[in-house]
Order: C-alpha cells, then structure tokens, then sequence
C-alpha cells in the first residue's frame, strides 16, 4: 500500500513539476518574445 501511494506521489510530482517547467519556458519565450520590442523602444 505505502509503495504504491508512492509511486503515485512520485508521478503526480513529477507531471506537476513538468507542466510548471512547460508553463514557465513557454511563459518567459512569449515575455522575451514580447518584452525585446518594448526594451528597445525605452532604451
């Protein structure tokens, strides 16, 4: 039972923590995608 409830544990974890990397890479692409435009016209 506790083996199972951690291997459960490690896969919920482990998706959680990929789908925050996926929405932080594709998060800081569109800022810097959006941000490098508006960086220059400030400088």
């Amino acid at each position: 039972m506790i083996n199972m409830l951690k291997d459960k544990i490690k896969k919920i974890v482990s998706a959680v923590v990929l789908g925050a990397l996926l929405t932080i890479g594709v998060g800081s692409i569109k800022s810097m995608a959006t941000t490098d435009n508006t960086q220059q016209q400030n400088l």
